[in-house]
């Protein structure tokens, strides 16, 4: 055991005598580099850039090219129905677009979310969770995630 104390406490020695002529390697350098640089000032640059906070639209209205535009309404006696989804029990109370692919998202008051597709009008994938209706659907702007929230005060 006395061998081993001392095998240890001699590893320990040698650790600390590289760190301490590490240490002083560096304080001369560092002492070296003043000498040479005390008459010259170097200006340093950022490491990286800092995003400036991000500042709300103008109130003035006569900013928007639209606001004294009028509009005439559009002719929906031309509308007509495309496509029909089934696949809900109750009322759809929201509906998100996928931001780069041809589906999108339903949320029902059956407590229910579904994906389709919007060519061959497929049913892709499901979920249910919620205790409640659910309130609103919405897609990450990436696309990546799927977000809802419900009645029942939770956001999945």
């Amino acid at each position: 055991a006395v061998i081993k104390e001392k095998m240890l406490t001699t590893l320990e020695r040698d650790r600390l005598k590289i760190k301490v002529k590490a240490l002083e390697e560096q304080i001369t350098n560092l002492t070296n580099k003043n000498d040479n640089n005390i008459n010259t000032t170097t200006k340093r640059s950022a490491t990286r850039t800092v995003r400036k906070q991000a500042t709300f639209p103008n109130d003035d209205i006569s900013s928007n090219p639209y606001h004294d535009v009028d509009f005439d309404p559009p002719d929906i006696i031309n509308y007509q129905l495309r496509r029909s989804y089934k696949g809900h029990l109750n009322s759809i109370s929201s509906c998100a677009f996928h931001p780069k692919k041809p589906i999108f998202a339903t949320g029902s008051d059956d407590e229910v979310w579904k994906l389709w597709t919007l060519n061959d009008n497929e049913l892709v994938m499901s979920g249910e969770g919620h205790k409640s209706w659910i309130s609103d659907i919405d897609f990450h702007p990436f696309g990546s995630h799927l977000a809802t929230s419900s009645g029942d005060n939770t956001i999945k």
